[in-house]
């Protein structure tokens, strides 16, 4: 059973590990395949020895197309919109419908049809395109030395 001096040192060291291993791993460098690893690290760690050897695999997926879209930036739209309206009007809507908005959660209700047209034309200013992504990279691992023994 672990002291909890030695449970902070496990914790110092994994820690430790993970952040530099966020920095210094660069998926660019990885190409699809499997690829065993057998590691130990081994130190000092919050004042304690500290000692793993892990054995596992990597798995890096191959890159893949993917459709994704994207719609135009949302307050350059509404101020397009807003300056087709009359400058009295646009000023009273401006005030009123973060008023309502605020005391209730809602917006006004407008006609159905007038909704589904705006569904329609935000539908119609989406942007599609193709992307590559990245293949998907999953890391298996198993302790060498159970928990229990490990000093």
């Amino acid at each position: 059973m672990s002291t909890p001096k030695e449970k902070l040192a496990e914790a110092v060291g994994w820690t430790a590990l993970a952040k530099v291993g966020e920095k210094e791993s660069v998926r660019e460098h990885l190409e699809p395949g499997t690829y065993d690893y057998a590691l130990k690290v081994s130190g000092t760690a919050a004042g304690k020895k500290f000692s793993e050897q892990i054995d596992g695999r990597v798995v890096v997926g191959h890159d893949e197309e993917k459709d994704s879209s994207s719609g135009p930036p949302m307050p350059h739209l509404v101020a397009l919109l807003l300056a087709e309206i009359p400058r009295g009007k646009r000023d009273d809507l401006i005030r009123a419908l973060p008023e309502q908005f605020a005391e209730d959660g809602k917006l006004p209700d407008v006609d159905a049809d007038l909704a589904a047209e705006a569904e329609t034309f935000l539908a119609r200013l989406r942007n599609k395109v193709r992307q590559t992504a990245k293949g998907k990279v999953s890391v298996s691992y198993k302790r060498a030395c159970p928990k229990s023994t490990r000093r």
